[in-house]
């Protein structure tokens, strides 16, 4: 299995970089800002897949409504790109949600993905149809 590759800003500081390299992945830099850094990774070609963390939802719900628009569809081909929802397994609202087919409450524990550890998913993103 190939490590994973990240492409970061010239100014992200050294530890931060340490940090992901920690984690097994390779360190990249790219110039220009985000949008420059994206067009020249993908090479102009539409995403295939969006990985967005759950929080309270209202994130998820944005990018998962973005693929599902007209924007979204101009900008790229949505039909084949995965929205897909990560939270913390300390903090699974969603999961616990999606099974009982409504916003449930959990315990919060800590989590390395911070300000995500939320105790319920925001009522508006959940009756969008979970996400989007």
């Amino acid at each position: 299995m190939r490590p994973a590759l990240g492409y970061i800003p010239g100014h992200m500081p050294q530890t931060r970089r340490g940090r992901i390299r920690g984690e097994g992945a390779e360190v990249r830099v790219a110039d220009g800002g985000s949008d420059a850094q994206v067009l020249h990774i993908t090479g102009g070609k539409p995403a295939t897949h969006a990985l967005v963390p759950v929080g309270c939802g209202s994130i998820a719900q944005a990018v998962a409504q973005h693929f599902r628009s007209a924007a979204g569809q101009r900008s790229v081909d949505s039909s084949a790109a995965a929205v897909l929802a990560v939270e913390p397994d300390t903090v699974a609202c969603l999961r616990i949600s999606l099974d009982n087919w409504e916003t449930i409450s959990v315990l919060t524990g800590d989590s390395v993905m911070y300000g995500m550890n939320c105790r319920a998913l925001s009522t508006t993103a959940f009756k969008s149809g979970p996400m989007g």
